[in-house]
């Protein structure tokens, strides 16, 4: 039997604009590298225990929460050890007079600068602290040299005259140095890196905030009112399942959305299925026969816990013999599902179960079929916000066992197609530009040939009005500004884009704010903001021939996910794939066996697809904000990155 290397991730903090790689730029030196010690194999027959030397952040420190464990409920105590009674956020007030909060409790110092204000050492002697320049400063000829590790942000403020010396800084916005946006007859040197956003992680305050605490009024769900059958469905004499299993099977997701939304609309706080095997089938909706499609669907809920009692899920199907519930004309092999769906959802936990996928029972006899990678264990879709999943042991999906769309769908209904998230594409106008002058917002007099402003765009319609929790992300008036072109395997190349917000009786005139930019960035209207215009700077097809720059507005995308104490292994494709804002991904194993064989005996081909075989990927995403810690990683092959 090969040896499994594993590599222990003690601490890992990735703050990730989309890819992660490549959207930053690196000027002037190396960054200073960790390494991370091998440990020795160790048998684990659970998720590995959470206590670690290395500094981290619970979600209930995180919180400031100090009594959120259950004595009833073994998983709660566990997490009860991560309890801290004082929150490690640290407030501060950002440049545009708004609350932040900081996750790494690096501290911020806000300069004021102007006409005659000076900048000096003095000033900026502090490491590992954020410097943001509001308003511009002369450095009076001098050099200032940049603490060690600290950031300077140039959000609202330039700089002049002098030299600078940086010291593994991290400069915001991009380009601001190397274009010379943010400078003038400034010398540079040193080791500095243009981020597209805070690599420190500061966020706007939560407009929702988390609610881990306990369910109270927790329903224990009779299987035989809503149609559920229990037990593992295994393959007849002939090979294949029978109509009679395949209803069950169907009938089973069926029984689970409605038991799940009975409890909720009954005024239960949480649900508990019974301890036992469950199994699904594949199905598909809609006059279209919408292939990817929720097996079970767990839909606008508002402050809900989902317990999986400690059973196990079975996602069921026959590479040859498709049931009468997946009518689209592909071929058996390639079907596919989402196990567990959810979409629209506030505060919503999932946890205490194991989900196995179809990798084992499929036969491999079409040489396509180990390209298939579309069945998953949990989905977190559109309109999702302050999501927990913990304790689920994933495996075995074509997919992965967990995945987050930036923006994603949701049902109307159970059986109708899918309806997509609104999106509108800025149009451009003529390039006219409005600028910021000693903090007054004027228009300018001329046109600027570096500048395009497109048509206003107005909010009116926007996020569905049938459902509780888009109402509330409505009333909220959250949206997402979209200022790239949205695939990250091409270079994200960054222009300057401003978000200009009006009212909508003058949507031509002079804006209300402007609010600097960058990537799929959540913004949040005043009350009488009701629409906006983008304006881009540099647009000119740089660094690629023919690039044109891409906006686009849309409701709030998938945002404030946890991911902890679960087990993530031998899925064909991968572990956790996303993206979603601000995910906190902890105290998980992730591994898979590349030689692992199907049920009748034979070895699962590799997945991989343009070496598409991983662990954690949010590559092809618009998510900000991936922190990974205390998590194991292994692989008994040279296939997973």
């Amino acid at each position: 039997m090969a040896k499994i290397p594993v590599i222990v991730l003690s601490l890992f903090l990735a703050i990730l604009p989309g890819c992660g790689t490549g959207n930053s730029v690196k000027n002037a030196g190396n960054a200073q590298n960790g390494t991370v010690p091998e440990a020795k194999e160790t048998k684990q027959t659970k998720t590995a225990d959470p206590s670690s030397s290395t500094r981290s952040i619970s979600l209930d420190e995180l919180l400031g929460n100090s009594g959120s464990n259950s004595e009833s409920n073994s998983e709660y105590k566990s997490v009860s050890k991560l309890t801290n009674s004082s929150s490690p956020w640290k407030y501060y007030t950002g440049p545009d007079g708004t609350k932040r909060q900081d996750i790494s409790g690096v501290e911020w110092s806000v300069l004021e600068g102007g006409k005659g204000k000076t900048l000096t050492q003095e000033m900026v002697n502090q490491k590992l602290r954020r410097y943001v320049i509001k308003g511009s400063f002369d450095l009076g000829g001098k050099t200032i040299r940049m603490p060690y590790g600290s950031v300077l942000d140039l959000e609202s403020g330039d700089l002049r005259n002098g030299s600078i010396v940086f010291d593994d800084t991290r400069v915001t916005p991009v380009y601001a140095i190397s274009r010379q946006t943010k400078v003038s007859k400034v010398k540079v040197s040193g080791t500095y890196y243009e981020t597209l956003v805070d690599l420190w992680g500061a966020s706007a305050e939560p407009v929702f905030p988390w609610d881990t605490t306990p369910p109270k009024r927790v329903y224990t769900v009779d299987i035989k009112k809503f149609g559920i059958t229990a037990g593992y469905q295994k393959k007849g004499s002939n090979g294949h399942y029978s109509d009679k299993q395949y209803d069950l099977m169907y009938n089973n997701g069926v029984g689970f959305t409605n038991a799940i939304q009975w409890a909720y609309k009954n005024g239960y706080d949480g649900i508990r299925f019974p301890k036992n095997d469950y199994c699904f089938t594949p199905r598909t909706v809609g006059s279209n026969n919408s292939p990817l499609c929720a097996q079970v669907l767990i839909q606008d809920l508002e402050k809900f816990d989902i317990d999986l009692g400690g059973g196990s899920y079975y996602n069921i199907l026959d590479s040859s013999r498709k049931s009468k519930y997946y009518k689209d004309g592909t071929e058996a092999f390639n079907q596919q599902s989402y196990m567990f769906f959810l979409a629209a959802c506030l505060n919503v936990s999932i946890h205490n179960g194991t989900l196995i996928g179809d990798r084992k029972l499929r036969d491999y006899s079409d040489t396509k079929a180990r390209n298939v990678e579309h069945t998953y264990g949990i989905e977190v879709s559109g309109y999702c916000y302050n999501i927990r999943i913990h304790h689920i042991d994933a495996s075995g999906f074509m997919g992965d066992g967990i995945t987050m769309q930036q923006q994603g769908d949701y049902f109307k209904s159970y059986d109708s197609q899918y309806s997509p998230v609104g999106v509108k594409y800025a149009t451009t106008s003529k390039p006219t530009k409005f600028s910021e002058s000693g903090g007054r917002i004027k228009k300018s007099s001329t046109n600027d040939e570096k500048c395009t402003l497109t048509e206003y765009m107005d909010f009116l319609g926007w996020y569905p009005d049938n459902m509780r929790v888009t109402k509330l992300l409505k009333e909220a008036k959250l949206f997402s500004v979209n200022n790239n072109r949205g695939y990250t395997r091409i270079p994200n190349i960054y222009s300057n884009v401003e978000v200009l917000t009006f009212d909508k009786n003058k949507s031509t005139e002079t804006p209300l704010r402007i609010i600097k930019s960058s990537y799929l960035s959540p913004i949040k209207l005043e009350k009488n903001e009701t629409g906006i215009r983008y304006q881009f700077y540099y647009d000119e097809g740089v660094g690629q021939d023919g690039f044109q720059h891409n906006a686009s507005i849309s409701d709030l995308i998938v945002s404030d996910c946890v991911i902890e104490y679960c087990n993530i292994h031998d899925n064909h494709r991968g572990g956790i794939s996303g993206g979603c804002n601000n995910t906190v991904i902890r105290y998980c194993t992730f591994s898979k066996n590349d030689t692992e064989k199907n049920y009748s005996g034979k070895t699962i081909p590799v997945f991989a697809v343009g070496a598409t075989n991983y662990h954690i990927d949010y590559e092809d995403c618009f998510a900000k904000n991936l922190e990974v810690h205390n998590c194991r990683f292994s692989s008994s092959g040279e296939y997973v990155g």
